[in-house]
C-alpha cells in the first residue's frame, strides 16, 4: 500500500516502520471486519476501515 521511500529523518522513519507492523497485526481483525461489511452490502466499508487503521 506504500512504496518503500526515505524520509531524511531516522526517527520518521523508524515511526513509519512502527506503525506498519503494528497495523499488520489488525489484518486479521481487518478481515473480520470486511467479512461484516460484506454481509450488509457495503462493499466501501472495508476502505473506510483500513483507512481508518492507517489513520490511528
Amino acid at each position: 500500500m506504500y512504496k518503500s521511500e526515505t524520509w531524511g529523518n531516522g526517527g520518521l522513519a523508524q515511526l513509519r516502520v512502527v506503525v506498519l507492523e503494528k497495523y499488520n497485526g489488525f489484518l486479521d481483525f481487518s478481515q473480520t471486519l470486511t467479512n461484516l461489511w460484506e454481509t450488509f452490502g457495503t462493499s466501501m466499508g472495508h476502505a473506510w476501515i483500513v483507512d481508518g487503521l492507517l489513520l490511528l
